[in-house]
């Protein structure tokens, strides 16, 4: 003899089923981001971003500094 379910209770087994089956794996290890100055004393947009993959494989971009007029490089990289 079957078990007779509602609709309602079909529809939430197999929405947690479902949600169940796509969950991402979890990492063994967290990804973080670090960053480094490359050049203090001033920014251009192609030799930051060329410095920066070339030295840690990551993302240079020119930051503001406060209360100063100029830009330095920053390199933005996944570390451990």
């Amino acid at each position: 003899m079957a078990i007779k379910l509602p609709p309602h209770s079909l529809f939430l087994l197999l929405v947690l089923l479902l949600s169940a089956a796509w969950m991402p794996p979890k990492a063994s290890a967290q990804l973080r981001t670090c960053s480094v100055e490359l050049d203090p004393s001033g920014c251009t947009v192609q030799d930051c971003v060329a410095k920066c993959a070339s030295q840690f494989n990551g993302v240079g971009e020119c930051a503001h500094q406060e209360y100063v007029n100029n830009f330095h490089c920053v390199c933005l990289y996944a570390c451990l």
